[in-house]
């Protein structure tokens, strides 16, 4: 039997989302170890790109489902579906803007 052609994607996608996840727990220790020192800038830095990447991951799954209603329910309401892909849209640069401001 012939999967389709679309599989694949969603399947990677899936997987390097549950990566980041996993990732997680390694910067969230390297920030309460460095919190006082001068590893602080360092850790914290690398908190929030995993979690921007975490965050990215996050988008490109819920569209890969929602675009093209692949994984969604035939009678999910349209309305709702594009507030949700809408909502999702200014998160990773909400999250990243942080991290390229100098203080």
């Amino acid at each position: 039997m012939r999967r389709p052609r679309t599989w694949g994607r969603g399947c990677s996608t899936c997987g390097r989302f549950l990566l980041c996840v996993a990732f997680i727990p390694f910067p969230t220790r390297l920030v309460a170890e460095h919190v006082r020192d001068e590893g602080a800038r360092a850790a914290a830095l690398t908190y929030g790109i995993t979690l921007t990447v975490t965050a990215v991951m996050f988008q490109a799954v819920w569209l890969y489902a929602a675009l093209g209603r692949r994984l969604l329910r035939a009678d999910a309401d349209e309305r709702l579906v594009r507030g949700i892909t809408r909502s999702y849209l200014p998160a990773p640069s909400s999250i990243s803007r942080p991290l390229w401001s100098r203080s």
